[in-house]
């Protein structure tokens, strides 16, 4: 089964309303804990909707999509460690 182009262009509209909401995020001034965490909210849906849609994967079989579980596992625990060096990137601005 593929996607049909109505998915696939309501999947785009989906990810350039997420893009636009990013980049809205900047002009309000937010803490940096809630910034990071909406921002990583964002960019973990974007990320599945990029590689289930544009990459396949919604429509490979169930062994594959789990072989990657684990991957989405070790990036999310690779960025919630770099959380503290972007506080600290802040504390050093001027």
């Amino acid at each position: 089964m593929q996607p049909t182009v109505r998915q696939l262009a309501s999947v785009w509209a989906a990810l350039l309303g997420f893009t636009l909401v990013e980049v809205g995020l900047a002009y309000p001034h937010l803490s940096a804990a809630l910034f990071l965490i909406v921002l990583l909210a964002l960019s973990v849906g974007k990320s599945a909707m990029i590689i289930g849609f544009f990459m396949h994967l919604k429509f490979e079989r169930r062994a594959l999509s789990l072989a990657l579980f684990p991957l989405l596992i070790v990036f999310i625990l690779v960025l919630l460690a770099l959380l503290p060096d972007a506080e600290r990137l802040r504390e050093m601005r001027f």
